[in-house]
């Protein structure tokens, strides 16, 4: 088979100059829209507060202490929404705790919540 049957059916073998240097922009563009939006994301992630529920412990019918950790920047008040349910996974306590600035970045905070019934179960709803 003859190099210009091939051009033929095929097109031609390899790109023009003009075409590689709009490849490799279109593809230099792309790479550092990548790079900012990554360096954005990493940046918001950091400045997240995050929390993770510890332990509870069931103290009578009418209270329940629940144990968690909240993460935030430092310097940084936050409030955390924590909540005792009950066997049916109802609301029976509530409790806005507010945490206060402090030096470090994870605190662990440990609240008595007072209950309508006795609970099963006491987490953190969320924190602001």
């Amino acid at each position: 088979m003859s190099k210009n049957i091939v051009q033929q059916r095929y097109g031609r073998d390899r790109l023009r100059s003009r075409d590689r240097i709009l490849a490799i922009s279109i593809a230099a563009v792309a790479l550092a829209s990548f790079l900012v939006w990554a360096v954005i994301v990493s940046i918001d992630n950091a400045n997240q507060i995050t929390h993770r529920d510890i332990a509870y412990e069931v103290i009578d019918e009418y209270s329940t202490n629940v144990t968690f950790e909240v993460s935030r920047n430092p310097g940084q008040e936050v409030s955390c929404d924590v909540t005792v349910l009950n066997q049916s996974f109802a609301i029976v306590g509530f409790l806005t705790v507010d945490v206060a600035a402090s030096n470090s970045r994870s605190t662990v905070i440990s609240s008595s919540i007072r209950t309508t019934e006795l609970g099963v179960s006491g987490l953190v709803d969320g924190c602001r």
